[in-house]
């Protein structure tokens, strides 16, 4: 199967663990790897980290836990990446430099706990960002105005505090929000998309 460019195997009752032959798959550069909607559990294995052509990787609405491993931070040409609706406990920080990154979705980890950083300013070409309902807390870094292609922005739910930057007014094609639900942050102007 080394040949192999598309897998999709969503919504198929898999259980367990993603087994290690998985980097055996070097020419999946029809560009899609979809896991979502099973049951597998404990790590997302490093070996993913040879995939290097994969531009979407949907790992949603699973059991993984634990570290997403550093090795994610190899598939520069990674477009998509959905790790939504499981019970992974922290990312890292290879996952800001994936600058090719136009969707990202980690809402709904309960056991996530972290600060949006800084280097979220590197993602120049994200257009959605779903981080709701996790537990994302400090501030919201000024370096979010940097993401002008974003249509889409999802952080509520969360234990965010301080001052809204203005610069989020710099996202100019943003189209889809929220805010809500984080009862320490304050929004010191009109910023009306976020209802």
């Amino acid at each position: 199967m080394v040949s192999l460019e598309i897998l999709d195997l969503r919504n198929n009752r898999l259980r367990d663990v993603i087994p290690t032959s998985i980097h055996n798959l070097t020419k999946l550069t029809g560009t899609v790897l979809h896991l979502g909607q099973n049951y597998l559990s404990q790590c997302i294995p490093s070996d993913i980290g040879h995939l290097k052509e994969l531009q979407i990787l949907d790992l949603e609405f699973n059991c993984f836990e634990g570290a997403v491993p550093s090795e994610l931070g190899k598939l520069h040409k990674l477009s998509h990446l959905s790790l939504n609706s499981n019970l992974i406990t922290s990312i890292p920080s290879e996952l800001w430099t994936l600058s090719n990154l136009e969707f990202l979705k980690l809402n709904n980890n309960p056991y996530l706990r972290m600060k949006i950083p800084f280097e979220i300013g590197n993602l120049k070409r994200l257009r959605i960002m779903q981080m709701h309902a996790m537990n994302l807390y400090g501030s919201i870094p000024p370096e979010i105005g940097k993401l002008t292609n974003l249509e889409s922005l999802y952080l509520n739910d969360n234990y965010l505090s301080g001052e809204v930057p203005k610069e989020i007014n710099q996202l100019v094609n943003l189209r889809h929000g929220s805010l809500r639900n984080n009862s320490k942050l304050a929004c010191s102007f009109d910023f009306h998309q976020f209802i």
